[in-house]
């Protein structure tokens, strides 16, 4: 008889895999928490920004409104998103823009 952890697999192999989170949902609901519990605590649009990696919008003698920090941070966590699930289908607008 197989032990437990082999059942266990095999079992797990047979899951609906319909019923699994699409890639990067989880993801998002983490990114989407951490940033309403920095929103909370007082951070700008901009430290979110930067404690994520975003390069800053503008150009270093400008000051960038919330509106454009969140687009750079929509569309660095993007491009992220389609690097690391590359099944991911690509953007089909930017913002408007």
């Amino acid at each position: 008889m197989a032990p437990d952890h082999h059942r266990d697999r095999r079992r797990q192999h047979r899951d609906d895999r319909t019923q699994l989170a699409p890639p990067g949902e989880l993801g998002e609901e983490l990114l989407a928490r951490a940033v309403t519990a920095a929103l909370t605590q007082g951070a700008s649009w901009a430290q979110i920004g930067a404690r994520l990696g975003v390069p800053d919008p503008c150009a270093p003698d400008r000051e960038c409104s919330d509106r454009q920090w969140q687009d750079a941070i929509v569309d660095h966590e993007n491009a992220r998103a389609q690097r690391l699930h590359t099944t991911m289908p690509g953007p089909s607008s930017a913002h408007g823009r």
